[in-house]
């Protein structure tokens, strides 16, 4: 039930521009990406909750490079802890669960790269933590300064799973992929993620 909702994919990169971002905010934390992640849970409860759903009550997994972005994704999620596991990518190394949204919080900037999440190690942890469903929310344009970063978002694009996001509380069961590409797999076998399986130099470790 996970992807009945047409934007949602075994592996969805939403891709919410950085103009979103408060410029208050530091470069390792990103408050509209936090209530973006929040708007993902919602709607896989909500999917869940139909009649042909199941109950994601923990299994989901939250995930973000920095410690400053694990605080806000706490706050925001406030009353949803039995529900949801916070944590740091490198706290989950070794874990998995079945749906996983991964906040980048890296936005556009001219003087900044895109700090831990350069580490292939890194991005290798948080790409393979989910058995069923990823949810990467990040910037597209910010995260294709990264060579790898890069390949990902044009293998998600290819493959119809990048969607632009208008805003972080916006309506997701609306939303269409970017551009249909060529076509998936209806029915991945479990523990095997569409896409994620075989983009370029990833391992689950």
């Amino acid at each position: 039930q996970f992807h009945s909702c047409a934007a949602f994919r075994p592996f969805t990169f939403l891709n919410l521009n950085g103009n979103h971002r408060s410029a208050e905010e530091g470069p390792r934390s990103n408050a509209a990406e936090a209530a973006l992640a929040l708007n993902v849970f919602h709607t896989l409860k909500r999917l869940g909750e139909r009649p042909t759903g199941d109950s994601i009550t923990g299994r989901v997994g939250l995930l973000t490079p920095y410690r400053d972005q694990l605080r806000v994704l706490c706050r925001v999620f406030k009353g949803h802890e039995h529900e949801v596991e916070i944590n740091t990518v490198d706290g989950y190394q070794g874990r998995e669960k079945d749906v996983i949204i991964m906040s980048c919080v890296r936005a556009v900037s001219p003087s900044a790269g895109i700090g831990f999440l350069a580490d292939i190690r890194r991005m290798n942890v948080a790409l393979t933590r989910a058995r069923v469903g990823l949810f990467v929310v990040g910037c597209e344009q910010a995260l294709r300064a990264n060579e790898k970063w890069a390949m990902l978002s044009e293998h998600a694009r290819e493959t119809g799973a990048l969607v632009n996001v208008p805003s972080p509380d916006c309506d997701l069961e609306r939303l269409q992929a970017a551009r249909a590409g060529k076509a998936a797999a209806s029915s991945p076998e479990e523990g095997e993620l569409l896409g994620v399986a075989s983009a370029p130099g990833l391992t689950r470790i």
